[in-house]
């Protein structure tokens, strides 16, 4: 079976995407009425989803968050050791008085 491979010019491409872009056009003004409550069948479940993701995600996320605040903060500070830290190392090396 033979094969033939024909190969088009520019203006037939752009003549074929014209039409085909015009049709998409009407298809489009002909469904618009459509869409707005087509979006809000859709969005509105989505949303409800996301919300209560969000509402069973917040207390496992928000120590972790707070975790790493508190690091950062350590970070930043050079993490000195508080007064009594240094006091027991101190003792417990017998250099303290």
């Amino acid at each position: 079976m033979p094969t033939s491979q024909t190969t088009r010019s520019s203006a037939d491409v752009a003549m074929e995407v014209t039409s085909l872009s015009a049709g998409l056009g009407i298809i489009g003004i002909t469904l618009s009425p459509l869409m707005l409550p087509g979006l809000v069948l859709v969005l509105g479940p989505l949303a409800l989803v996301a919300v209560a993701g969000l509402l069973l995600a917040a207390p496992l996320l928000l120590p972790i968050w707070l975790a790493r605040i508190v690091q950062r903060r350590r970070a930043r500070e050079g993490h000195r050791p508080s007064r009594r830290a240094a006091a027991r190392s101190a003792s417990a090396s017998g250099a303290g008085p």
